[in-house]
């Protein structure tokens, strides 16, 4: 019997919230910034975005990079 946990499923709202979130974030995604390379701020941010997205950090720290990987 397989006992994992359900996946939770993204809806097209919370995919549309959590691009709006990192958009106006810089620090996450423009390496010629010097910011960028600050991981305390880096993820400070994380946790606010994932805070104002009602998201576990960590979860949400696992499902960004999955997702960064599919690019």
């Amino acid at each position: 019997m397989n006992m994992a946990a359900p996946r939770r499923i993204w809806t097209v709202e919370k995919e549309d919230k959590l691009a709006e979130l990192w958009q106006g974030q810089r620090a996450l995604y423009d390496i010629s910034r010097s910011i960028y390379h600050d991981r305390v701020v880096r993820d400070d941010i994380l946790q606010r975005i994932a805070s104002e997205s009602m998201f576990l950090a960590r979860n949400f720290v696992n499902v960004i990079a999955s997702e960064i990987g599919r690019f």
